[in-house]
């Protein structure tokens, strides 16, 4: 088995002997020929032998039975040598030959050579010691095999010499077994020679435990399946005195790889451990919190493995530079900001890669064995390998146990788009990976390159027009192939790094790096999986794992361990995966995937180092005369072992439709298609959900049920500001129900009366009041009196006007209504908003309608909130979202905008627009209630996709793993098989559907050898038989910014800025390149033919463009400054990082803010030039971010980019540090471009730099020199010819 890949075929030895054995016994069906008697004899006289050998040293002579003889020719490895099994007892001489013994002991002597009478003759002549019977079986689906010997002895002497080489409880014996002849392909006898007994077992030359077992493969593929071996440990023994005077011993062998359940993992840390150790610092407390509280530090001395990996937290470059170490809050500041990396629980923090973990592992814990060996090893090397089932939008439901890398296009599949994608596992290995299906040229189109032939001697740039395609890719390598045959390296952004030669140096650029990598989409035939290695685990998980799971003694087994570490993995990611550790090869632990990634077995020749070539097939009954063949089967078996979790798949599966929301659409809905049950013809989930209501209501709540309550929820879009923070929140709008619109509001005020009028007053006397719409002058007030409005407000609070009866005033004093003033006027002033008291009851009456926190606004602070509470109740209503909505959930986890229906946003109350990062729950905190809500709505999720893709193609999921359909096969002895070899069993044998459903994978394996023959039992489990998983599109990730959290004010501007002049240079203005007597204003450039070069794809590619308001994503420059900015990117690209890494792999593409602006896009701002001004206009100058963003990037611009002619400008009078800002030099010392030559005056007053003031209209609509002012204008002959020359279009 390569790695964990289940359904190789069985090894080509294995199946040429099938082959043969087939046609010999059906040879003859015909008549045309008859068998051989060289055949007759093999198929009737073959039989089976057995060897056992010792691997006991004798050290000590006294251990040595009494009386055989002289001790110095039984020491060390002699009598082990001496005492095969093998043909009774037999010797293996110097020449690795055997001494059979023979004839009958007349002597007294113990030790002979004699067929009889080994051991004396007090107790009669007896036979030599021997084997009666072996058999070999396997558990766990083979993860262990152990094997039976069942011996004899005649008398004590010989008990006490197999006591002596083959009972001692824990030493290795080699077991061997086979037929004594075999027929080649040429139908000629072969004899079984030598074995590894004689040819290595004795050998004293270091072969470790792995090489033997090793070697035993070799000699079954010599043998051609016709010899077998077991290398094993004695694990038990037993015997029988019987009457006869025999001994009947049975000695219970065990595969090496069963100390997996003995070993600890948990041992105690090291004396240089310990030294380090000590009781948790201040420090340490502060940052993971008390001992009694903090996984790591109640944990970090407990084991030798918990101290090594807490040793590890200690040293930031390990974090920093080894990718198999993760420091999550590390890399959410340093690369995803606007996620909050401060509520990360420090104790679960951190985090290993599997591939790592069980390295480490393997060097710290499991012991050695001399010379150069281990107890156990892992497959440590086999990351590309050992995979395990991926689902589409699948990610880790609980960072406190495990992560993979999200940026590889895991996310934002299918139906779910715009969720933000996290750029903090950017720095770790990749998880998510595919195999390309079907490879045909219109469908596996891998895309083209643009080739640039840049002309060293010029500064013209010359872009090929033409694009090539590619014929061949190689993704170990990174090797492009195009037509014509040139093939070339190519970087992580599909950019050639071979240097050609020559003056005209071609560089090639891939264009669209997704189809090279083919993960645009999951196309029909493509598989998908994770690699398990490179799955990273919590460091808290595994430090709570080491503390469970042990024994009363405290101990834990390295199995228990790794189990419950694929346990939490497994229930991290849903269930989607169904992954256990497991022994191969009697000693190899590998990570065994029960629910195998859907199609894989349909592709095994796409993984290398997997076994190619066709499947075993079985003849199982009779003769098939169509190939001439007949069976050596001795019986075979069905069996169905159903769970009871499988009794609800297998009820579904007998339904029409053959799935059900909430179940998924397995195996069992394939096997019987076609096929209902006419007593459960559908099974279907309940649609509504019904809610238990009191009997009792109130009047209030009576009149509300009589309302419609199935109207789409509103939200408020009133002007007020505070109501506008509280229920118009960025996460979110708080909605209400319609129903309760308009609302009836109550307003206590004081009514006072003077000079004819009757008008709202305060204590007071002298105001100003409202009445008819017009403020009063000041009046003195005669009377006062308490009264209280009653009115209704819309849903934006506003007060209906045109309802006169909804509003009225009411005299609490008298207990009457007014009737001398119009209440509404007095309420509404024309030019005033609503007086306060009334302001304030509206809003109270509106935060409580839409159900919005009332801690939400803050106490003495008017019209200010409480963010914090907003946002809170934002998310406790997103809830009732996410928790039946998988889109919702991942904008949850990571920030975006979920794809809800309107039934979903008006039964959470509340309309998500886009979640922010700042509010995004992904990260490891104290809180772990979106675990298992995430987990419950994937499945949901999952259930509903597969089910939906079983409806329009019948192919079903791989939810079910492997099905327990058993086959039992029974045939002549023959080895070679593996575990989870794929087999097929001859169709005519089997119901078509059987075939067409499942999958058959050996996962038990047996061996009996007696004096009647060798028989093989195989025992089969069955698999989804699945072509491919469903395609599906891969959307692209919104844009969205990810930020360091560093600062950039501190960053040192150095000494050295550009060197061209912006006043009175005299060259504000560029010369036409067809006509250098014309100047071409500043801004104006993109109207003139040639004077800009825009970014080719391959350029482009290279690039992250961030300009969409200054020129609409496009990066054009002067055409004289395009080649020396791909100089100062190819310069930033290869620049290395303090921590050994390129820029480009550190700090990514290169990001463009800003190049060429046109006048129309020039911003405005007292810290930006005035348009006309700028060296942007001129396109001299662009605007990068990484400069601005790191400072180890900005330094480096400082010291390197004017050698290249590219200089920065100083800090700004008010203090701005525009460390973005780097133009290309004209003039001074740096000048990479002539100012003569492609620079003059220009034709505007004060070389154009008066500010807005020389345009006819508004700088964002001067659209062309047209738009100056003839005032401005210098000599009106050029200015015609500017326009004249001004061919293209106005953007």
């Amino acid at each position: 088995m390569t790695g964990n890949i289940l359904g190789e075929s069985v090894p080509d030895f294995v199946k040429d002997e099938v082959k043969n054995r087939q046609k010999i016994l059906g040879k003859g069906i015909n008549g045309d020929v008859t068998k051989t008697p060289t055949e007759l004899h093999y198929i009737n006289n073959r039989i089976p032998w057995v060897k056992l050998a010792s691997s006991v040293f004798i050290e000590d002579e006294n251990r040595l039975p009494f009386g055989i003889g002289s001790t110095e020719n039984f020491k060390g490895i002699n009598l082990a040598k001496k005492a095969v099994l093998f043909n009774g007892l037999s010797s293996l001489n110097d020449k690795n030959s055997y001494s059979f013994r023979s004839g009958v002991n007349t002597s007294k002597s113990f030790w002979n050579n004699n067929l009889y009478g080994l051991g004396g003759t007090a107790q009669g002549i007896q036979p030599s010691p021997g084997i009666r019977d072996v058999s070999v079986t396997s558990k766990n689906n083979g993860s262990i095999r152990s094997a039976t010997i069942n011996l004899v002895a005649y008398n004590r002497f010989q008990f006490e010499l197999i006591e002596l080489l083959y009972l001692r409880l824990g030493f290795t014996l080699l077991l061997e077994f086979g037929w004594n002849t075999y027929l080649d392909k040429d139908g000629k006898i072969k004899t079984v020679g030598s074995t590894l007994v004689e040819d290595e077992f004795f050998k004293e030359n270091g072969t470790t435990q792995l090489e033997m077992l090793e070697k035993i493969k070799t000699y079954q593929e010599s043998y051609s399946g016709n010899y077998d071996g077991f290398f094993g440990r004695i694990k038990n023994f037993s015997w029988d005195f019987k009457d006869d005077g025999t001994y009947h011993i049975k000695v219970d062998l065990i595969s090496l790889g069963d100390v997996i359940e003995a070993l600890k993992v948990n041992i105690p840390p090291s004396d240089s451990q310990r030294e380090k150790s000590g009781a948790s610092s201040k420090a340490e407390i502060k940052k993971f919190g008390e001992v009694s509280d903090s996984v790591l530090l109640a944990n970090k001395n407990s084991s030798r493995l918990s101290a090594y990996l807490y040793e590890t937290l200690g040293d930031p470059e390990m974090f920093k530079n080894n990718t198999s170490y993760f420091n999550l809050a590390g890399a959410v500041n340093y690369r995803d900001a606007g996620y909050d990396h401060n509520k990360i629980d420090a104790n679960y923090n951190y985090f290993i890669r599997f591939g790592e973990l069980i390295s480490v592992i393997e060097k710290e814990i499991v012991p050695n064995i001399s010379p150069a060996d281990k107890q156990l090893l892992f497959e440590t090397n086999a990351s590309d390998t050992t995979l395990v089932n991926y689902t589409p939008n699948l990610i880790s439901f609980d960072p406190k146990v495990c992560i993979f890398k999200y940026d590889d296009g895991t996310l934002n599949q299918g139906d779910i788009k715009d969720v933000y994608v996290p750029q903090y596992t950017k720095s770790i290995l990749s998880a998510f990976s595919k195999l390309t299906g079907d490879t045909s040229e219109d469908s596996q189109s891998l895309g083209e390159v643009s080739v640039t032939t840049n002309d060293p001697t010029s500064t013209n740039l010359i872009s090929l027009a033409q694009t090539i395609k590619i014929k061949k890719y190689d993704p170990n390598t990174k090797t492009v192939t195009i037509e014509g045959g040139i093939s070339f390296t190519i970087d992580d952004n599909g950019n050639s790094i071979f240097a050609s030669s020559g003056v005209m140096a071609n560089s090639y650029s891939v264009l669209d790096m997704s189809k090279l990598r083919g993960d645009s989409s999951i196309k029909k035939g493509d598989v998908v999986f994770l690699k398990l290695y490179n799955i990273y685990i919590n460091y808290g998980f595994i430090f709570k794992s080491l503390s469970k799971n042990m024994d009363k003694e405290g101990n834990l087994s390295i199995y228990k361990f790794l189990e419950e570490i694929c346990s939490g993995i497994n229930n991290s990611l849903a269930n989607t995966t169904q992954i256990s550790p497991y022994i191969k090869d009697d000693k190899i632990v590998t990570f065994i995937e029960r629910k195998p990634p859907t199609g894989i077995s349909k592709n095994l020749n796409k993984i290398k180092g997997v076994p190619t070539g066709g499947d075993l097939e079985l003849q199982v009954f009779g003769f098939d005369k169509t190939k001439n063949e007949s069976n050596f089967l001795k019986s075979i078996k069905f069996n169905t072992k159903i769970t009871p979790m499988l009794a609800n798949q297998i009820s579904i599966g007998a339904t029409a439709s053959g799935h059900t929301v909430g179940e998924d659409a397995t195996a069992f809905s394939k096997w019987n298609n076609g096929l209902v049950d006419r007593f459960q013809r559908t099974i279907t989930t309940p649609t509504t959900t019904t809610i238990p209501t009191s009997n009792a209501t109130t009047d209030e709540e009576e009149t509300t049920q009589e309302k419609e309550i199935d109207s789409t929820k509103v939200k408020y879009e009133g002007n007020d500001p505070t109501l506008k923070q509280i229920l118009n929140n960025p996460s979110g709008d708080l909605l209400a129900d319609p129903v309760k619109f308009p609302l009836d509001v109550k307003t206590t005020q004081k009514v006072g009366s003077g000079g004819g009028s009757t008008f709202t007053t305060t204590d007071d006397d002298s105001v100003k009041s409202t009445y008819h719409g017009k403020l009063q002058p000041t009046v003195k007030v005669y009377r006062k009196t308490n009264a209280t409005y009653y009115y209704s407000i819309d849903k934006d609070g506003v007060i209906l006007e045109n309802e006169p009866s909804k509003v009225e005033l009411f005299n609490t004093d008298n207990k009457k209504f007014f009737s001398n003033i119009n209440p509404i006027q007095d309420i509404i002033s024309r030019s005033a908003p609503i007086n306060s008291p009334f302001r304030e009851d509206i809003k109270n009456a509106l935060i409580n309608a839409y159900g919005a926190p009332s801690e939400a606004v803050k106490e003495g602070a008017e019209n200010t909130t409480n963010q914090d509470v907003i946002n809170q109740e934002v998310l406790e209503r997103a809830k009732k979202i996410t928790n039946i909505n998988y889109s919702a959930y991942l904008s949850q986890m990571f920030g975006g905008k979920p794809t809800l229906s309107q039934n979903q946003i008006d039964a959470a109350g509340v309309s998500i627009q886009t979640i922010s990062k700042p509010n995004a729950q992904y990260l490891p905190t104290t809180n772990d209630e979106y675990v298992e809500m995430g987990k419950n709505v994937y499945k949901n999720y999952l259930q509903k996709f597969y089910g939906k893709f079983y409806s329009e193609t019948g192919i079903p999921s791989n939810a079910a793993g492997f099905i327990p359909v058993e086959f039992s096969i029974t045939l002549d002895g023959l080895s070679g098989f593996r575990m989870f070899n794929k087999i097929n069993i001859q169709q005519s044998f089997l119901p078509s559907q059987y075939s067409a459903t499942l999958e058959f994978l050996i996962t038990g394996l047996s061996q009996k050898i007696t004096d009647r023959g060798w028989e093989t039992n195989l025992k089969t489990l069955s698999t989804s038989n699945i072509e491919s998983p469903p395609s599906i599109k891969f959307n692209p990730a919104p844009t969205v910014s990810a930020q360091s959290g560093g600062t950039t004010s501190g960053f040192d501007p150095g000494d050295k800025f550009t060197q061209n002049k912006r006043r009175g240079s005299g060259a504000n203005a560029c010369k036409l390149k067809s006509d250098s007597s014309i100047p071409v204003e500043n801004g104006f450039l993109h109207r003139y033919p040639g004077m800009l070069v825009e970014a080719d794809a391959a350029l482009y590619a290279r690039l992250k463009m961030n300009n969409s308001k200054s020129d609409d994503k496009k990066l054009r420059l002067h055409y004289a400054a395009m080649p020396h900015f791909k100089k100062l990117l190819s310069a930033y690209e290869s620049a290395i990082s303090e921590n050994g890494k390129t820029f480009l792999e550190r700090y990514g593409k290169l990001r463009i803010n800003s190049a060429y602006r046109q006048i129309q896009k020039t911003p405005s701002g007292a810290s930006t030039a005035a348009p006309g001004r700028s060296r942007h206009g001129l396109g001299l100058a662009v605007d990068l971010q990484q400069p601005a963003s790191y400072e180890e990037v900005h330094s480096w611009f400082v010291a390197n980019a004017p050698a290249l002619g590219w200089m920065r400008i100083p800090i700004l009078r008010n203090g701005t540090n525009e460390t973005w800002h780097w133009e290309l030099q004209m003039m001074g010392t740096y000048a990479k471009i002539s100012q003569t030559t492609y620079f003059t005056k220009s034709n505007i007053k004060k070389s154009g730099g008066n500010g807005k003031s020389q345009y006819n209209v508004s700088p964002q609509a001067a659209k062309g020199v047209e738009n100056l002012k003839p005032s401005y204008i210098l000599d009106q002959s050029i200015y015609n010819k500017q326009k004249t020359a001004q061919t293209l279009a106005a953007v």
